[in-house]
């Protein structure tokens, strides 16, 4: 069985620190990584010049596809201006489960500076920087984020590693009385109480299993594009009040929610969603739920939320939220 693999593209101009970061990614999601620097293929392989017949385009878009299915992560980093290299990442970013495409967007200035923090500050100076410079070469697709001169190294690695919180970090977001975050052993007796009512459960799925079939779901490690439970929990009492459940499909984020029915009418379902609704479009996610006909309570939620209805499909209505 073939893996799910996440493409990651990290573009920007030379000595804007992706090279860096894309490094630090790859040591910090561990095994599983397959990073392809276009400077290590085209310079350091292939020894040849960039331009749009360059043999680097194609060398990157095979050792790409080889990884797909393959690794859990394949990281492609470079300046592959978009003019070049455009058509060929675009076509990757379809042929994968989920992509990620980072673009720094720094002034000349900051770029300068941070080359001259670097080994590489002897090879080349200004004078080649402002030859090789280009102003806003964005890849122009749906999900790409522009990372700005006041964003550290280290905020950029977290923001990534929230996407991808199979590696044990997880989504964590905070509202003013709730946290979201991966399940943990203390959640389960809860959950059980709650996915095991059947009245109360009426229009949901995932209930009446065991224990074990619980514990072997919420506290093993998933994917987003594999589909993540994410419990919500009390800031004051530190006690489960519900969950949510996200999943990726290509630039879909689907969402579903459940509250426990004592905490049941008190605004937590609202208070959560909204605060989801507003982390997926940080990404840029077109945001979509299911809702079985009769749920007249998460129907009205979602539609308080900006959502509307879309089509039936298999008897579940699906409402997206409104651009």
């Amino acid at each position: 069985m073939s893996k799910l693999t996440t493409l990651i593209i990290v573009r920007g101009n030379s000595g804007s620190g992706k090279t860096t970061t894309a490094k630090q990614l790859q040591e910090k999601l561990g095994d599983g990584v397959l990073l392809i620097s276009q400077d290590t293929i085209r310079r350091d392989m292939l020894s040849v010049k960039d331009g749009p017949t360059c043999p680097a385009i194609e060398w990157i878009e095979q050792l790409a596809r080889y990884g797909n299915g393959r690794v859990s992560y394949v990281i492609i980093e470079g300046i592959l201006r978009r003019d070049w290299y455009g058509q060929m990442l675009k076509g990757l970013i379809e042929e994968f489960d989920q992509a990620l495409v980072y673009y720094f967007d720094l002034p000349f200035a900051e770029t300068l500076k941070r080359h001259q923090t670097k080994a590489k500050a002897t090879e080349f100076g200004e004078k080649e920087l402002n030859t090789w410079w280009l102003t806003e070469d964005f890849l122009e697709v749906a999900n790409e984020q522009r990372i700005g001169p006041n964003v550290t190294e280290a905020e950029l690695l977290k923001e990534i590693m929230m996407v991808l919180p199979q590696r044990g970090e997880g989504i964590v977001l905070q509202t003013a009385r709730c946290i979201v975050r991966s399940f943990e052993e203390r959640d389960i007796t809860s959950f059980i109480a709650y996915r095991n009512n059947q009245k109360w459960m009426l229009y949901q799925g995932f209930k009446g299993l065991t224990e074990a079939t619980y514990k072997e779901t919420l506290l093993t490690d998933g994917t987003l594009f594999e589909g993540k439970q994410l419990a919500i929990v009390s800031l004051l009492t530190d006690q489960l009040i519900g969950d949510v459940f996200l999943k990726l499909e290509k630039q879909v984020l689907w969402l579903g929610y459940t509250i426990a029915p004592e905490f049941g009418r008190q605004g937590y379902a609202y208070e959560v969603v909204r605060e989801l609704i507003g982390w997926a479009k940080s990404h840029h996610y077109t945001v979509k739920a299911g809702v079985l006909t009769g749920n007249q309570a998460s129907i009205g939620l979602l539609t308080k939320l900006g959502f509307t209805y879309l089509e039936t499909v298999e008897g579940e209505l699906i409402y997206q939220l409104c651009e």
